[in-house]
């Protein structure tokens, strides 16, 4: 059997890391007055599904801090239930802000 190393799938799409993209922390995203409109928008949505949970992650200032350290991407990962292609999608929108 023939091995071969894996790619992922992040790694084929070129990026500009002069842009913003879902490996950027959430804080990053956050501060930049248009990436935040986008990454908000997203997590009120992801948010409106969790119910309690959400709202507790909403009111806890240490959480918020510990969250805005994470990658989007990983943040996207953990929460699960997310397409690829999505990801991909929300990545290609984040690569035509510049940061």
């Amino acid at each position: 059997m023939k091995k071969q190393d894996v790619v992922n799938w992040f790694d084929q799409d070129e990026f500009d890391p002069d842009c913003f993209s879902v490996s950027d922390t959430l804080a990053d995203l956050r501060a930049n007055p248009e990436a935040g409109v986008i990454v908000n928008q997203m997590m009120e949505k992801g948010a409106a599904s969790r119910g309690d949970v959400a709202e507790a992650v909403k009111d806890n200032p240490g959480l918020q801090r510990m969250l805005g350290r994470m990658t989007l991407i990983s943040l996207l990962k953990q929460a699960g239930n997310i397409e690829e292609e999505t990801i991909k999608q929300l990545n290609r929108v984040l690569q035509k802000i510049k940061k």
